[in-house]
């Protein structure tokens, strides 16, 4: 019987990593594979806060080498050197190690990295989120990568079930759904709506933000929507399973990240797969998943009242970005585990 090893930052026990990036995709991927090939043929380590204890983790580690016939990795940046430096001293000759990358970083990091990139080189295969880090990567010589994109385990709406809209309303309501952190433009988000609310003189939009606030935030976020209440709350943490409920009930998905290295972001899956459009600033690989005009609007990474402009496009000629709600339910579809898992059960089978 073939064993896969899959070795992630699961975080099965840390509730406030729910909606995190690395823990969701990784509990994704090992959910479709278990579902493909059987609960006992997959083995995992978590690496979840591993440097709390290394001696368990490495166990763990060496009985998946000796186990499994194919390896699949998703480590965090901090992390990558580490693991891939175990896996290659200790992996036999018929084991298959493949690396899932999680977000766009890879490239970035490897360029520094004379051993990362040699060690990228040695294994059985890479597979990033977008067709950017493929091409980066290939200007390194690393040749051994396919795009495998970003996927969640969601079901999406129907064309029926999506939010009708009739005409013009006297306000509207957006939302944030990622971690809770200056990277990801939640000030911006705030400040836009903070400033359009007082340019009306009226309270035309309103602003819900989710997700686990990070710590080194914390304090200038509870400073910013103090006495916002009536147009600006944080909503806490949404499980997994509820992201396309909770979604459905807005007008637009804000998405002002900062991280011009972004992959393909679960938040926008989740918009999307919700019959909601995004306004969204357009990091490096936003081609990959974002199309302007069809799922929502974009404007220059770099543009600090990117979003504020948006948002005044947006209350200005609402019906042109509520025609999109559609087109984000067909390209749900490109990020549904049943494509994407297809792919990856076929490189696993077939090498």
């Amino acid at each position: 019987m073939r064993k896969i090893g899959i070795v992630g930052a699961f975080g099965f026990c840390a509730l406030e990593e729910t909606t995190g990036g690395q823990p969701v995709k990784t509990r994704t991927l090992y959910y479709a594979l278990c579902r493909h090939y059987g609960d006992q043929s997959i083995k995992f380590v978590e690496t979840y806060k591993w440097k709390k204890n290394p001696l368990k983790m490495l166990i763990q580690l060496i009985c998946v080498i000796f186990s499994c016939s194919i390896i699949i990795l998703l480590p965090a940046q901090n992390g990558i050197g580490i693991f891939l430096n175990i896996l290659l001293r200790c992996k036999r000759k018929t084991t298959k190690i493949y690396y899932d990358v999680i977000g766009g970083w890879i490239a970035e990091k490897a360029r520094g990295d004379v051993t990362l990139q040699k060690q990228l080189k040695r294994i059985d295969g890479i597979w990033v989120e977008t067709s950017s880090m493929k091409n980066d990567l290939s200007e390194l010589g690393i040749n051994n990568t396919v795009v495998i994109p970003n996927f969640k385990d969601i079901k999406s709406l129907r064309y029926e079930d999506l939010k009708t809209i009739e005409g013009e309303k006297n306000s509207y309501r957006f939302c944030t759904f990622s971690r809770v952190m200056e990277e990801k433009g939640i000030s911006d988000a705030i400040s836009a709506v903070k400033r359009i609310n007082a340019e009306s003189n009226r309270s035309i939009v309103s602003l819900d933000i989710y997700g686990p606030v990070d710590e080194s935030y914390k304090n200038k976020f509870e400073q910013m929507i103090f006495g916002e209440e009536k147009t600006i709350k944080y909503k806490g943490i949404v499980d997994p399973s509820m992201s396309v409920e909770t979604v459905r009930q807005y007008d637009a998905l804000l998405f002002p990240t900062r991280y011009y290295t972004e992959g393909i972001p679960g938040t926008i899956i989740d918009a999307y797969s919700a019959g909601v459009p995004i306004m969204t600033s357009l990091w490096v690989n936003s081609g990959d998943v974002f199309w302007e005009g069809e799922t929502g609007w974009g404007y220059a990474f770099d543009d600090k009242d990117g979003i504020y402009n948006l948002i005044v496009r947006f209350i200005e000629n609402p019906s042109s970005f509520f025609a999109m709600k559609r087109s984000c339910l067909d390209k749900s579809k490109l990020f549904s585990s049943e494509y994407v898992a297809r792919k990856i059960v076929d490189i696993l089978e077939n090498g």
